[in-house]
């Protein structure tokens, strides 16, 4: 159990690195962009990239969940070869249909963003933005191919010195077409463009000599049975994340989209410790599967996960206000109070992976798509309910509360299949504790100057530590835990 742990903490951190550097690109480029374009003109970036992602989400099938499944029904490593490069080549041939479907209905995909419960014009070329965006789109769906490999070769120095050059090649491009160039919106679109095509011949340089490149409808056949029947469920929790953009986008003003899009970059920190504990966790948890104890090492991994991830997204939450006064203009810093909602929301999408890890040994995959109906529904009503009166923040706490309803059915449905003693609902109550102790602080500070913000940020930080500590892990059974992790020194 222990030498296991070791080997997750290792992928953890090279991953997180990787992730941490992926992610980085929009830490680094988010207050530089806040200074060039306001609220509205971050909202319609923010837009024009959540409608492309949707495009790429449709035509991708989640063909990647099934190479990490079926890469280890083999044994031998040509056998694996050929596992991957058929995915290559499915994404490959996607990528370029995908680009002309993109382009050709740019005009289309405009006219319905233009629509708004006002009945005024979003000043925008959308358009334009989408056929800029097509471009990309191939080297995109191609680069998400090459991430997964680099996951399953476990290669990950290669996954994190790929993700470093895309940090600087991205932050170099925006930078010099935004603030040397003078372009706008274009130019950063252009940027990313750019810097995709690039990463993919990087990427495919490294990984070239893994590749047999034979395609086989055999093996397509056997990832698109395990891939297909969950389909519907990674539609439903985009659905999840990202239809509130839209309800926004109708409902209320391309200022309220940039609050919402701002607020995200910061709640982003967060996703790059869930992500890379995600990273390494799925591909180290299926091969965990058949080994003994493997129950006990599945309710270890949940618990120390929502330990450590609660904090860590609570304490960002509580420096968000200074951070957001320190780096960009004040018609920004409103958005500091959106942050709590998305960070807890996170906290529990990334939760789902550990909690459903029953769903994929079994192979029942459409429980996936089952348990994500509750979560849709929950989410869909309250963007209706909440978004026409609160906007961004309504948005944000619709996707909490799905969120929430999500992580609750994946729960419930695979304990039905493959019991685990997770001690979920008494990780509820950490939960609930700190999403009070959090909202009460944020609510409580806004006017404060800066001066006094970050102090009595930082004492809020040391005192939930105290609290967490006091009420959750200090106890015997949490010690017996802490004793068997991976950075206890043994002899």
């Amino acid at each position: 159990m222990h030498s296991r742990f070791k080997g997750l903490s290792h992928d953890v951190l090279i991953y997180g690195l990787g992730s941490a550097l992926s992610r980085l690109i929009s830490v680094f480029t988010a207050p530089i962009l806040t200074w060039y374009f306001v609220p509205a003109d971050y909202g319609a970036m923010a837009l024009t990239q959540t409608v492309i992602s949707c495009f790429i989400l449709m035509l991708s099938f989640n063909l990647h969940s099934g190479i990490f499944r079926y890469f280890y029904e083999y044994e031998t490593d040509s056998e694996r070869s050929v596992v991957v490069s058929t995915g290559f080549l499915f994404y490959f041939v996607a990528g370029f249909v995908l680009g002309l479907i993109v382009w050709l209905s740019a005009d289309l995909v405009e006219g319905l963003l233009t629509i708004s419960s006002s009945g005024q014009s979003l000043p925008y070329p959308y358009a334009y933005y989408f056929q800029i965006m097509a471009y990309g789109v191939p080297s995109t769906l191609l680069n998400t191919h090459f991430m997964s490999v680099f996951r399953l070769r476990r290669m990950a120095w290669a996954y994190a010195a790929v993700n470093a050059c895309q940090v600087v090649l991205n932050v170099g491009f925006v930078l010099f077409a935004v603030v040397v160039l003078k372009y706008g919106i274009d130019g950063v679109l252009f940027s990313g463009v750019l810097t995709s095509l690039i990463i993919t011949l990087l990427a495919l340089a490294i990984l070239y000599r893994f590749y047999t490149f034979t395609f086989s409808f055999q093996i397509l056949g056997s990832i698109l049975s395990y891939c297909l029947p969950q389909f519907p469920a990674v539609v439903m929790n985009w659905s999840l994340a990202q239809s509130n953009r839209f309800f926004i986008n109708y409902f209320s003003t391309l200022e309220h989209q940039g609050y919402y899009a701002i607020a995200l970059k910061l709640a982003s920190l967060l996703l790059l410790f869930v992500t890379a504990f995600r990273l390494a966790w799925d591909p180290f948890a299926m091969a965990q599967m058949k080994t003994e104890n493997a129950k006990e090492f599945y309710a270890r991994g949940y618990e120390f996960y929502s330990l450590l991830f609660v904090f860590i997204g609570a304490s960002i939450a509580l420096l968000s206000k200074p951070v957001l006064i320190l780096l960009t203009p004040d018609t920004y810093w409103v958005a500091h109070s959106i942050v709590i909602f998305l960070i807890m929301a996170f906290v529990y999408q990334g939760a789902n992976n550990i909690l459903g890890i029953g769903i994929s040994i079994s192979k029942k995959t459409k429980f996936i798509s089952y348990a994500q109906v509750s979560s849709l529904v929950v989410n869909i009503s309250l963007n209706f309910i909440l978004v026409p009166k609160y906007g961004a923040w309504g948005a944000a706490i619709a996707f909490l509360c799905g969120t929430i309803a999500q992580s609750i059915s994946v729960y419930l449905f695979s304990q039905k299949v493959y019991e685990v003693d997770y001690k979920f609902f008494k990780i509820q109550v950490l939960n609930v504790l700190v999403f009070i102790y959090v909202v009460a602080f944020v609510y409580s500070v806004g006017d404060l100057d800066i001066l006094y913000i970050i102090p009595c940020s930082l004492l809020s930080i040391i005192v939930l530590a105290v609290l967490i500590l006091k009420l959750f892990v200090l106890d015997e059974d949490r010690l017996l835990l802490l004793s068997k992790m991976p950075w206890r020194r043994t002899d």
